[in-house]
């Protein structure tokens, strides 16, 4: 319930992120400076978090230990899992960045930098806002029919809003951040463009990943993200190692990452009681959506007639017309399960 400490903590470590990587490039150390400023913000933000949780932990505890042994019992997969599953997706998350600056390749690594921290904006607000509601409702009804009905409805509104809208921002990134951030950030789009699907995704997996506590099934979703960590810290270093190119390695990344955000929504699925048939239901609509976008933006560059900012507005509002029933759904799921409570 610290919600204070944990806000404030994160504030601390991106100033220090910030603060650390501008004070190294005015020094002209640039080839450590993202290396060690997210070295130093993790650092200073575990430091400020231990600091008060610890106090917190202990300021008037009466400590039982004929209690101890039942707690331990019962809520053993939490420090099992759940510390190192948040720490190895630290270090999965960060490595692109760490393994790109190591190699010479600055530029990209900042491009990269920026383009994941555009690209995981929704997916990160939606967590914040519904993670611990779906939580609470899901401890008590997960095996209610009425809240798995509500939950797919869910599912299927917020897929037809994020995909449509991430595939046409995938598309046409280049043109956007050249004209928001300026022509030296063309790159940055390039890497969006790649980054687009899998970080759309993470709307649909990371608000509902503690089912995997309500369920006591800790240790899957950390086989699953160790697993696929393992993966990516593997399938970027040997592109970089045997020379090829930045851009390659992005790619390598995006597809691991597309690849572990599916087996995760799966077996979220699975643990929801929605089931496969539902899962593949819902996996077609987002290849029907994002191969009919993609088609659509082929067709109107081999056409050819039409100038770059009539072809960004065309796919928008292609892009529009999918996400707008779909919001319209969410508007109506959000609603019927807020009257079955």
């Amino acid at each position: 319930r610290a919600y204070k400490v944990a806000a404030a903590c994160g504030v601390i470590q991106q100033t220090v992120a910030a603060l650390v990587a501008v004070l190294l490039g005015l020094i002209g150390a640039h080839a450590g400076a993202l290396i060690a400023s997210r070295l130093g913000a993790f650092a200073v933000g575990s430091l400020t978090m231990l600091r008060y949780s610890v106090a917190g932990f202990f300021s008037g505890m009466e400590l039982r230990w004929a209690d101890a042994r039942a707690f331990l019992r019962r809520y053993h997969q939490f420090p099992l899992y759940n510390v190192p599953y948040s720490m190895s997706g630290l270090l999965s998350r960060d490595f692109p960045v760490i393994a790109l600056s190591s190699t010479g390749n600055m530029a990209v690594a900042g491009q990269f930098a920026i383009a994941r921290m555009a690209a995981s904006v929704p997916g990160a607000f939606l967590t914040a806002s519904l993670s611990n509601t779906f939580y609470r409702e899901a401890a008590e009804f997960l095996d209610d029919r009425r809240f798995a009905d509500v939950i797919w409805r869910l599912f299927k509104s917020l897929a037809q809003i994020v995909i449509p809208v991430f595939m046409v921002l995938g598309l046409v990134a280049e043109e956007l951040f050249s004209f928001i951030f300026g022509g030296r950030w063309h790159g940055a789009g390039a890497v969006f463009g790649y980054l687009a699907i899998p970080f759309a995704l993470t709307v649909l997996t990371g608000w509902p990943e503690r089912v995997f506590e309500v369920r006591a099934k800790q240790h899957l979703s950390f086989a699953i993200q160790l697993g696929f960590d393992g993966l990516t810290i593997a399938g970027v270093s040997l592109i970089l190692a045997e020379g090829g190119s930045p851009l390659e390695a992005v790619q390598v990344y995006a597809a691991i990452q597309t690849c572990y955000q599916l087996t995760y929504l799966a077996s979220v699925f699975i643990l929801t009681g929605l089931g496969w048939h539902r899962f593949l239901c819902l996996l077609a609509g987002i290849v029907l959506v994002a191969g009919g976008l993609f088609a659509a933006d082929g067709l109107l560059h081999l056409w050819g007639a039409l100038d770059s900012l009539l072809h960004i507005l065309l796919l928008f509002i292609l892009a529009l017309a999918v996400a707008l029933p779909g919001l319209y759904q969410l508007i109506a799921a959000l609603k019927s399960g807020t009257k079955a409570d």
